[in-house]
C-alpha cells in the first residue's frame, strides 16, 4: 500500500462487480481504454470519468482512492473501484468496508451515469456486442442532465462506517477531509424507494431524481391552462406542440402520453407533465428504448407523491 504523508498507510479499497454488472463494468473500462493497453492514464481517466459530472475536486479524490498502490494509471480493479465510488457518490450512499459493499437491505437506486452512455449500450460493448469498443473511444450522445449529484464531503459518503477511520486521500493524514466541497448530504426527498436488487439488470435505468422533476415542471406553466375547477393541466393541442420539438413521431408521443394521463383524464397535471418530459429525453437523449410502459419507478414517483403530498393539483 501506498504511504500517506504523515506515515501512515492509505486504504486499499476493492470492488468485484457481481455478474450480472461484469459487462457493464467491462464495457466502460473498454470504451474508457482507447489505446487498448490495459492502463487507463491520468488524462484518459479525466476525460471519461468527468462525463459523471461530479465535481472535479471529489474526482480527484476518488482517483487518489483508487490509484492505490499509486501508479498514476488504472487497471482495470483500480477502474472498478473508481467506478463503484463515482455510483456510490451519485445515489448518495456510504460503504460499510474497503471492498465498497452496502449494508444489508441497501442498494443503490441506479447504475453509475456517465454523459451520453445508456446502460444497453454499455452491456452490449462488454458482451463485445459492437458499438464503440476498446481503442474506439466513447461516443457520446446530446447532453442530458446528470442525476442530481450529493454535495457532501467524501468522507461522509464514501469512507466505510465500521472499523478504523483511515484519511481517504494518500496524500492526506487520516481522517482529514479531501478537496471536495463540504457540507452534510441532503436527504433525497420524493424518490421512490431503492430497488432491493443491486444487479443493474434489475435497476430502472428511467428513473427521475426531484431534481429532474423540477426542471420539468418549470416548464409547466408556459404549457398548461387552467380548468373551470381552478387546477391547472396541459391539454393535447400544448402537448403536442412541446413534445413535437423531441423529433419523436406522432405514433411515439401518443404512447408517451398514454403512459403519463393516468388516471385518464385526457389532460396532464404537473407530475404527469414531468413523467412524459422524462420519458420523451429518456429515449432522445439518453438513447434508451422506448419502453413498453410507463417504468416501475416512474410510476413508484407518481404513487408516492400523490399518497404524500396529493400533488399541487390534489391529484
Amino acid at each position: 500500500m501506498a504511504a500517506n504523508g504523515t506515515g501512515g498507510t492509505a486504504p486499499q479499497y476493492s470492488y468485484a462487480p457481481p455478474p450480472a454488472e461484469m459487462p457493464y463494468y467491462a464495457g466502460l473500462f473498454a470504451l474508457a481504454d482507447k489505446s487498448s493497453s490495459g492502463q487507463i492514464s491520468g488524462p484518459a481517466a479525466v476525460e471519461f470519468l468527468s462525463l459523471s459530472r461530479l465535481p472535479v475536486d471529489l474526482l480527484k479524490t476518488i482517483w487518489a482512492m483508487a490509484d492505490v498502490p499509486r501508479t498514476n494509471t488504472l487497471d482495470a480493479g483500480k477502474f472498478n473501484v473508481a467506478v463503484r465510488l463515482i455510483q456510490l457518490f451519485q445515489n448518495g450512499k456510504k460503504p460499510v468496508d474497503l471492498q465498497l459493499n452496502l449494508g444489508e437491505g441497501d442498494a443503490c437506486g441506479r447504475a453509475p451515469f456517465f454523459e451520453g452512455l445508456s446502460v444497453q449500450h454499455v452491456m452490449s460493448v462488454g458482451s463485445g456486442g459492437g458499438g464503440a469498443g476498446a481503442g474506439g473511444g466513447a461516443s457520446v450522445a446530446p447532453s442530458a442532465a446528470p442525476p442530481a449529484a450529493p454535495q457532501g464531503s467524501a468522507q461522509s459518503v464514501a469512507q466505510p462506517s465500521p472499523g478504523p477511520s483511515p484519511g481517504l486521500n494518500p496524500q492526506q493524514g487520516p481522517g482529514a477531509q479531501p478537496p471536495a466541497a463540504a457540507g452534510p448530504a441532503p436527504a433525497p426527498t420524493g424518490q421512490p424507494p431503492a430497488p432491493t436488487s443491486t444487479a443493474l439488470t434489475a435497476q430502472d435505468p428511467y428513473s427521475m431524481t426531484p431534481a429532474e422533476l423540477s426542471r420539468y415542471q418549470q416548464l409547466f406553466p408556459s404549457y398548461s391552462q387552467p380548468d373551470p375547477d381552478g387546477k391547472s393541466y396541459v391539454h393535447g393541442a400544448q402537448a403536442v406542440e412541446l413534445f413535437s420539438k423531441s423529433g419523436m413521431d406522432r405514433e411515439a408521443l401518443r404512447s408517451v402520453w398514454t403512459m403519463a394521463d393516468d388516471p385518464v383524464d385526457n389532460k396532464l397535471d404537473d407530475v404527469e407533465f414531468g413523467i412524459a418530459m422524462h420519458v420523451i429525453v429518456c429515449v432522445t437523449r439518453k438513447g434508451l428504448a422506448m419502453p413498453a410502459a410507463l417504468p416501475p419507478s416512474l410510476a413508484g414517483m407518481r404513487d408516492q407523491i400523490r399518497g404524500t403530498a396529493k400533488g399541487p393539483n390534489g391529484a
